[in-house]
């Protein structure tokens, strides 16, 4: 994205995207997510950057669920690119990706680890994957049952796709593992998530006890 608009529509574009699974999309059917992990552009904190680099990833289990999300997606982001004046270079690939039924690493479900979360009172479980939990529990072939077990029936958040290689040298560093979780997440109604603002995922801050 380019010209001075770039900042305002790239936001855009990814809080729009969100609808994209809620409005356009038969989740009764099968389940489906947009995510963007890149969002980069600027040097300089009082200067509007000149373009801005989008990366993200759609997933579904149905093929023909998938076309009809990028499709979207590329339609969408054109759209809203024009309406702020702005240009778009979208690069989004309609083959070549991973087969729908690549069950990515995480968590698995459990009653243990569900009791567990709720008798330490934990809001938000963040991780470092794409999805927290693995696709298709093994057990049971149910898919991301612990997204319905922490959501849905506990209303714990999550948080996907974290940054936390730095962190961990930095607490290893100090010798200190317990600190201030901030995030702030976008209001985004009739969305199925949302990104979160700022400088990054989080803003770890370490306290003493």
């Amino acid at each position: 994205m380019e010209r001075h608009r770039s900042d305002r529509t790239a936001a855009e574009i990814v809080v729009s995207a969100q609808t994209i699974v809620s409005r356009q999309l038969d989740i009764n059917k099968d389940p489906a997510v947009v995510t963007f992990g890149v969002f980069n552009g600027g040097q300089r904190f009082n200067i509007v950057p000149d373009h801005v680099d989008l990366q993200g990833t759609v997933r579904a289990f149905d093929p023909k669920m998938r076309e009809q999300a990028l499709a979207s997606l590329r339609t969408m982001a054109e759209h809203i690119a024009a309406a702020n004046g702005a240009t778009i270079d979208a690069k989004i690939p309609t083959d070549g990706s991973n087969p729908v039924n690549f069950n990515e690493p995480g968590l698995t479900y459990s009653p243990e680890l569900i009791e567990w979360i709720h008798e330490l009172e934990i809001p938000n479980v963040v991780t470092d994957t794409l999805a927290n939990e693995v696709t298709v529990d093994p057990s049971s072939g149910v898919v991301v049952p612990l997204h319905a077990a922490l959501m849905r029936n506990l209303g714990i958040s999550l948080t996907e796709i974290a940054w936390m290689d730095e962190l961990a040298s930095d607490c290893a560093e100090d010798g200190r593992y317990e600190f201030l979780y901030v995030a702030a997440p976008l209001k985004v109604v009739g969305g199925s998530a949302a990104p979160v603002p700022g400088g990054g995922f989080f803003a770890p801050i370490a306290i003493a006890r």
